[in-house]
């Protein structure tokens, strides 16, 4: 991973100066348009994505989730969508990925404390998630 490509910043990828010898303007483009990908762009893409939420920058954060975001809608693959929502607590998201594919549950020790936050959730709140 280039260490270039950790400290990317919005203003970096606007105007390409850190981009300049990589594919992602490129592939991000043709993604958000529909264009299919080969696998290999969508694995970058995914990467890329995956670096952005480890930012700190709050837009950088944003595009990060709109790539996987894309990606599960678009591909139907909804564990990196998945896993991004769990990292970041977005419960009623979890509950939507659950209905929609229900073997992505995983029954394992993340998988528990997840339910237990969510049931503290329900009872500390009142709200349905």
């Amino acid at each position: 991973m280039s260490s270039e490509l950790e400290r990317v910043s919005l203003k970096q990828l606007r105007h390409g100066s850190i981009l300049a010898d990589s594919d992602f303007t490129f592939a991000y483009g043709e993604f958000m348009v529909g264009h299919e990908l080969e696998r290999e762009k969508l694995v970058y893409l995914l990467s890329r994505a995956v670096l952005f939420l480890r930012s700190d920058d709050p837009n950088l954060n944003k595009l990060g989730y709109r790539i996987v975001l894309h990606y599960s809608l678009g591909t139907e693959d909804y564990e990196p969508l998945y896993e991004v929502a769990a990292a970041k607590d977005y419960a009623p998201i979890l509950e939507v990925i659950e209905s929609l594919d229900p073997l992505i549950v995983d029954r394992g020790f993340s998988s528990v404390l997840l339910s237990a936050n969510r049931v503290n959730f329900v009872g500390s709140s009142g709200l349905r998630v």
